[in-house]
């Protein structure tokens, strides 16, 4: 937050709001309000982008190392919450 005062920037990328979130499980909202008294905005459109990648990312994952059978299993979790 200091540098962003020092340099006079006025928004927080998304993928350092990202960061801050999947590193150390900051969520969003207390970021946003904890830049707001310091005049400085959050890039929820750049967060929103980060957040889509990881997911997708994870995905493809998830698609080379779980069985059909696990897979399965996770489906009827889905479906009944």
């Amino acid at each position: 937050m200091e540098d962003l005062q020092k340099s006079g920037e006025k928004v927080l990328s998304g993928e350092n709001t990202f960061k801050l979130y999947d590193t150390y499980g900051f969520p969003l909202d207390l970021t946003q309000d904890a830049l707001k008294g310091k005049g400085i905005e959050v890039d929820v459109a750049g967060f929103d982008a980060a957040m889509a990648k990881q997911k997708e990312e994870a995905r493809k994952i998830m698609k080379k190392h779980i069985t059909n059978q696990e897979m399965t299993v996770i489906r009827n979790i889905k479906e009944e919450y």
